[in-house]
């Protein structure tokens, strides 16, 4: 047993204790207190010895049987309150015992009990006090007045007592309930962070396999390659092969350790339209020529304080021109980025439809060829689901057509909060 479970077997144990004693105390209290004084007064006159004796007898045995069911109220609360509280008609020594049952009973809060048993208790105590051996009896109506005011006092007692355990009860859930909140919160959060690692995975190495796809198509399409050719597309492979394995590895790396947190991720995984220079160098070098106009006005997203629209409108262009460099390679892609703050960021970007040729991917390595094998990258279909659920989750919206001219266009319209 550890002190999770010691501890609060120990505090019900002293819990149950101190009453206990509380009640022999007062019973104890209340028959030496009782019958002192009767003997006083019935010690001139005598004859009565019997009859106390006999009374004092049947007190001790029913006080006895009340302090022993007092413990086990709990069981059947109502009929061993009825009980205790009944042995007081006669006994004095059950006076501790029927006390506390009836506070007891009271915490429960319930009015079909309580009242029955307070009705009880006023009744008992006044029998008691009227068939006790007394020279001086009180008024009928005195002893009753009496008694209820106790009963009165007993039953407020308890529902004051059983008021303020409801209200901890219900603190100590609500406490609960929050705790459970914000657990979920915190999962919920965690389980968002990984999701927007797992679509950050996504479009780098969609990007980067696109690249080592096509060069190694080249690679396996030509065998008259010169070796300098075969050196730098192999290079190529070779340097975007290890570019996503690093990036892999970052990635995995954050999915392992959880307690690196957001900022981690947020660091190796954040780019922006900064990066645009190098995602249109890279087009070029795979042999998919991009042309890209950014009005004047959206250089402020360069150094905007929000790095989300920024970074959702670099995904959302180099998911393009993979898909681009996928669908139709070698085909000249066409980015224009423009808009108003305060208004809208609109992203145009399109590019010619047409299949894959062997003489594309040769134009990649950097030699010619009339061939026309169609070769592409593996394409998975759901590129443009991505995008309009990455363009969704900040509020744009995302249009694709395609023109009679022959070509394919992607329109997307952000806000632009300043």
């Amino acid at each position: 047993m550890n002190a999770d479970t010691v501890f609060p077997r120990l505090a019900r144990l002293w819990s149950g204790t101190w009453r206990l004693i509380l009640v022999l105390f007062i019973g104890l209290a209340a028959f030496a207190l009782t019958y002192g004084m009767i003997v006083m007064d019935a010690l001139p006159d005598g004859p009565q010895d019997a009859e106390l004796g006999l009374r004092i007898l049947a007190d001790l045995a029913l006080g006895v049987i009340a302090i022993a069911l007092y413990p086990f109220r709990h069981r059947a609360p109502l009929l061993l309150s009825i009980l205790i509280v009944a042995s007081t008609a006669v006994s004095m020594l059950a006076t501790g015992a029927a006390l506390f049952a009836l506070i007891s009973l009271s915490t429960r809060r319930r009015v079909r009990e309580i009242i029955p048993v307070a009705v009880l208790s006023t009744m008992s105590n006044v029998v008691v006090e009227m068939t006790l051996p007394q020279n001086e009896a009180s008024p009928l109506w005195l002893s009753a007045l009496m008694s209820a005011l106790v009963t009165a006092a007993l039953v407020s007692t308890g529902l004051y007592i059983g008021g303020r355990r409801q209200l901890h009860i219900a603190l100590r859930e609500q406490v609960d309930s929050e705790r459970r909140e914000r657990t979920a919160h915190v999962e919920q959060a965690r389980a968002s962070e990984r999701t927007r690692i797992a679509r950050e995975m996504h479009d780098t190495l969609a990007h980067r396999l696109s690249l080592v796809s096509l060069h190694a198509g080249a690679l396996e399409v030509r065998t008259d390659l010169s070796r300098e050719q075969i050196t730098q597309t192999a290079g190529t492979v070779r340097e975007n092969a290890r570019l996503a394995g690093e990036e892999l590895r970052e990635i995995l790396g954050i999915l392992r350790d959880p307690a690196g947190g957001p900022a981690d991720s947020n660091r190796m995984l954040q780019p922006s339209l900064r990066n645009l220079d190098e995602l249109r160098a890279e087009s070029e070098r795979a042999g998919n020529p991009v042309d890209l106009t950014v009005e004047s006005q959206v250089t402020l997203l360069w150094n905007e304080p929000s790095a989300t629209l920024s970074r959702t409108v670099f995904r959302v262009i180099q998911e393009a021109v993979t898909n681009a460099r996928k669908h139709a390679p070698h085909s000249r892609v066409s980015i224009r980025v423009h808009g108003q703050p305060g208004e809208h960021l609109i992203l145009t970007i399109s590019n010619p439809i047409r299949a894959a040729r062997a003489g594309d991917i040769e134009n990649a390595a950097g030699v010619e060829s009339d061939e026309a094998t169609l070769l592409s990258a593996p394409a998975s279909g759901l590129g443009l689901v991505g995008l309009a659920e990455r363009v969704r989750l900040v509020g744009g919206t995302l249009d694709v057509s395609s023109p009679a001219n022959g070509s394919f266009a992607l329109t997307v319209l952000f806000p632009w909060k300043t």
